[in-house]
């Protein structure tokens, strides 16, 4: 028993507090009981300070922050009353790797709600973390322990031991460092966790937490080792993350609005895809230009091929004009017979010029009817009268 409350099972333990499923016997319900340690309470101060800042969490009224009912000391220990969680924690859903893009920015962005409207009323979270932020049935998240950590932070006993509030893996530069810390912090812690959701792994690892400290502080977001997510989503996450707290996003609310729209801009294609991708369209379209090149030019190149490699086919005999015959002008236009002719028999005997009449009949020249004669008044259609020898 813890005051009024009867513990059921251990939900989860951090540095600085647990967390148990525990009944509420007056009000005869289940409840989630932050139980912080007793030695908290050697500060004198640490029970008024513990009593204001959870009066302060309870005026947060946001659907996505776990709601205080009550608060006290019992016997020495400090507790907190909240509503349980059915659906664990996101660090729990992390153990089976990482998240949808979708799913990944949908809690995204009611951690960022519930991140700004606390800000708004000047609390800061100052540990945000996957095992700080719970899930319903349906998959809903809300932020819880917020004030915790500051209410740790200005323990003046911590101070005094050198401990820092805050868990290694996800805190900010300045607050690694002891610096002042403002709403910048969260958005830093936001960013790892945005991180730690789409690429499945965190970004910073080492043997101990005084190393993980340095790397947060030094080194800058790593790339993801197989390129899980879009450049453009992997720009808006580093600057959530960046080492300047001036150079991060000004709200959690404007980081997620950028995460939203590099998503819907990369269009969830991986660098390594995408480059692959549009190697394999331009060498296509490269083809594809070729092709149509070749083909275009092709009916030109048949042109000249044909024309160099095939003859002229000669026309027909029928359609051929015969030249004027020298020896019979009057011969012009009439068709010769294919058979070759025999050339005429050298003669000593001059032939006659034809002899033209007044007429338009054509008189065949005087020719001895012998030889070739004979063939050229058939061709004619004349019949040459024999006289006798």
């Amino acid at each position: 028993m813890v005051g009024p409350f009867t513990i059921i099972r251990l939900l989860g333990k951090g540095g600085m507090a647990a967390v148990y499923e525990a009944h509420d016997t007056r009000l005869d319900r289940a409840i989630a009981l932050k139980v912080l340690p007793p030695e908290f309470l050697h500060d004198e101060s640490f029970a008024t300070r513990f009593e204001q800042e959870a009066r302060v969490v309870a005026r947060l009224d946001h659907p996505n922050i776990v709601p205080i009912f009550t608060s006290g000391i019992d016997e020495g220990i400090p507790w907190m009353s909240m509503r349980l969680a059915t659906g664990g924690n996101l660090g729990s859903l992390l153990r089976n790797g990482r998240l949808q893009l979708a799913d990944a920015v949908k809690i995204l962005k009611q951690v960022a709600a519930a991140i700004d409207h606390a800000h708004g009323r000047g609390v800061t979270h100052r540990d945000i973390k996957p095992a700080n932020i719970l899930l319903d049935g349906e998959g809903n998240a809300c932020v819880a322990d917020f004030g915790l950590a500051h209410l740790l932070e200005r323990n003046p006993a911590l101070t005094r031991t050198g401990v820092l509030t805050g868990t290694p893996q996800y805190m900010a530069p300045e607050q690694a460092l002891g610096k002042a810390t403002g709403h910048a912090c969260d958005v830093y812690s936001l960013g790892i966790v945005a991180y730690e959701m789409v690429v499945g792994s965190m970004p910073f690892a080492a043997d101990s937490p005084v190393a993980l400290l340095m790397k947060q502080v030094n080194e800058p977001l790593p790339d993801p080792p197989d390129c899980t997510i879009p450049a453009g989503l992997l720009d808006v996450i580093r600057r959530a993350a960046s080492k300047d707290p001036s150079h991060r996003w000004d709200s959690a609310g404007a980081f997620i609005a950028a995460l939203e729209m590099a998503t819907r801009a990369e269009a969830h294609v991986p660098r390594a895809r995408r480059a692959l991708l549009a190697g394999a369209v331009s060498f296509t379209l490269l083809v594809a230009l070729g092709v149509t090149w070749y083909n275009a030019r092709q009916p030109q190149l048949a042109t000249v091929e044909r024309s160099a490699l095939i003859a002229p086919e000669l026309p027909a005999a029928s359609s051929l004009t015969p030249p004027t015959d020298p020896v019979n002008p009057s011969l012009a236009g009439v068709p010769t017979v294919a058979t070759p002719r025999r050339a005429p028999p050298v003669r000593s005997t001059p032939v006659e010029p034809a002899v033209e009449s007044s007429s338009t009949n054509v008189v065949a020249p005087a020719i001895p009817l012998d030889g070739p004669a004979v063939a050229v008044a058939a061709e004619v259609g004349a019949v040459p009268e024999r006289t006798p020898a």
